[in-house]
C-alpha cells in the first residue's frame, strides 16, 4: 500500500520594503501520521513588474541544517 502523504504550507510573517520582501513560512509534510516541519525565511528582490530578480536564499533554524 502506498504511503499517505499530506502537505501543508502557511505564511507566518511577511515584510515588504520597496522592491524587496522577506517572508517566514512553515512547510509541513505528514507521511503515515509522522509530521516533518520546516520553518524557513526567504528573501527576494523584485523588479518594477513584480518579477523576482534576485534572492531566494533560505534561512533555516540550526536544527534544520
Amino acid at each position: 500500500m502506498a504511503p499517505v502523504i499530506v502537505r501543508r504550507t502557511r505564511l507566518l510573517a511577511l515584510r515588504v520594503a520597496g522592491g524587496e520582501a522577506a517572508f517566514h513560512f512553515e512547510v509541513q509534510t505528514i507521511v503515515d501520521g509522522l509530521t516533518y516541519t520546516l520553518s524557513p525565511v526567504d528573501v527576494m528582490t523584485f523588479d518594477g513588474d513584480g518579477r523576482i530578480t534576485a534572492g531566494c536564499p533560505g534561512f533555516y533554524a540550526p536544527e534544520h541544517e
